[in-house]
């Protein structure tokens, strides 16, 4: 008798299998303030087959910036407003700075950017007129405009 049954093969491909992956999962930013990067990486749980979907990519850099890096306030020198007021017995001369960069973040404040100074202690021996930053002046303090 010939035989009854016959066996042939059929769906012999690979069934398509979508890749599948794990969320992302940071590290660290690499700087602990200002601009930075941070690494994502992920892994496969189940990996492509036959016509399936492909994996994406398993790591992916992002920026990030946790905080402004402190930067502390710089100023220039003291530069004098004026003479000192009185050529002897004391007198007064202010000066100022300016800033050249502000305070950023947690970084040190600015000092003060005038002060007054006492100048010209000696005393006065006797009244005596010179000519002093441009103008004729009395050792009381006294100014007359040079003729």
């Amino acid at each position: 008798c010939p035989e009854l049954e016959l066996t042939i093969p059929c769906n012999e491909h690979v069934c398509p299998v979508n890749c599948t992956v794990t969320d992302w999962v940071d590290s660290e930013c690499s700087e602990p303030c200002g601009p930075g990067t941070i690494t994502q990486t992920r892994t496969i749980v189940e990996d492509q087959a036959g016509t399936g979907t492909p994996c994406p990519d398993l790591e992916q850099t992002i920026d990030c910036q946790i905080k402004l890096c402190d930067v502390d306030c710089v100023v220039s020198e003291y530069e004098p407003l004026h003479p000192c007021t009185q050529l002897c017995g004391s007198g007064t001369q202010d000066f100022s700075r300016v800033v050249l960069q502000e305070a950023v973040s947690d970084g040190l404040a600015c000092p003060p950017l005038t002060k007054t100074l006492v100048c010209n202690i000696q005393p006065c021996e006797a009244v005596m007129w010179v000519f002093y930053d441009g103008v004729l002046v009395n050792t009381l303090g006294l100014t007359e405009e040079p003729e």
